[in-house]
């Protein structure tokens, strides 16, 4: 299950598909970093994602680390181009992700540095 989850971000990600992005996180409590409030809703959330649309990706790469139930902790690595500067970018990072019975995720939450 959570190898499908992650792949469909990936996908999304990758596609720059926004309404993807909202299907994924359509239930979730989320959290863009450790010191943001969560995102009040969906909308919030796609802002957050709009990013997506400055990035030339060159990789981009959802791996999971650590399953417990439905409460993963999954490592992500993306390296691209800025559009805006045309520099280029390299993030390594994590998510906590948990779902519901439905595989649904209920809750997101990154930690994530630069090169």
């Amino acid at each position: 299950m959570i190898q499908n989850w992650c792949n469909n971000l990936q996908k999304a990600w990758l596609e720059k598909d926004l309404d993807k992005i909202k299907q994924i996180f359509a239930k979730t409590e989320y959290y863009e970093s450790p010191f943001t409030k969560s995102a009040v809703n969906i909308n919030e959330i796609l802002e957050y994602w709009q990013e997506i649309n400055n990035q030339e990706i060159i990789k981009l790469k959802i791996t999971p680390l650590l399953s417990k139930d439905l409460e993963h902790i999954l490592n992500w690595q993306l390296d691209y181009i800025d559009k805006t500067t045309n520099k280029p970018e390299r993030l390594n990072g994590i998510f906590l992700v948990k779902f519901n019975s439905n595989n649904e995720c209920t809750y997101f939450k990154q930690w994530w540095t630069e090169e």
